[in-house]
């Protein structure tokens, strides 16, 4: 991957974004997960966390969506957002090549999060998955936002959005969109 030679950015700050996106990722992933662990009788959330909020194992293996639980769950998604908002920072860092797969699995997971809230936090039975449109938009707001805008460049910026905005639709496998057909 490595780091964009015009980066001020010090090497360690750029690895502590890369490691927040671990992190975040991880914890992401441990969220979704809650009711299919629960199932195997596996519990990978913080032990005294659970004991603070006053929850049991007993009720993680039955899945029950209390408010206790919905807090407890306030409070992960909060911590994992941090992650995310701590790798944004280093992801404008990183040689203009690398940026992409990086952007793609901090919008992906981030995604995530906002599905289990709007499943009421219910992880146990709904798991938190996230569309191919909706993935879609959110590439595409990243392309035409984010990632690919490079001052005083505009005709390259649209043609670069094109391409990767193809291999989106391919890689998701989302042909004929009508969002292509607008370049």
């Amino acid at each position: 991957m490595g780091i964009a030679s015009e980066s001020k950015a010090s090497i360690e700050t750029v690895y502590s974004a890369a490691l927040a996106l671990g992190i975040a990722n991880q914890l992401t992933n441990i969220l979704r997960d809650v009711g299919e662990d629960g199932r195997r009788g596996r519990i990978y959330l913080p032990q005294d966390e659970l004991a603070s909020a006053g929850i049991s194992e007993d009720e993680i293996f039955r899945g029950q969506v209390s408010d206790k639980w919905k807090n407890f769950m306030k409070n992960q998604i909060k911590r994992a957002r941090m992650y995310f908002d701590e790798a944004e920072k280093g992801v404008a860092e990183l040689k203009e090549a690398s940026r992409w797969p990086v952007w793609a699995s901090l919008l992906l997971y981030r995604q995530i999060l906002d599905v289990i809230e709007e499943n009421d936090y219910n992880n146990f039975t709904k798991r938190a998955y996230v569309g191919k449109q909706r993935n879609l938009l959110h590439f595409h707001w990243l392309m035409e936002e984010q990632l690919w805008a490079l001052p005083n460049s505009s005709d390259f910026h649209i043609n670069y959005s094109k391409i990767e905005l193809g291999r989106i639709l391919n890689l998701f496998s989302f042909t004929n969109s009508s969002l292509l057909r607008r370049y």
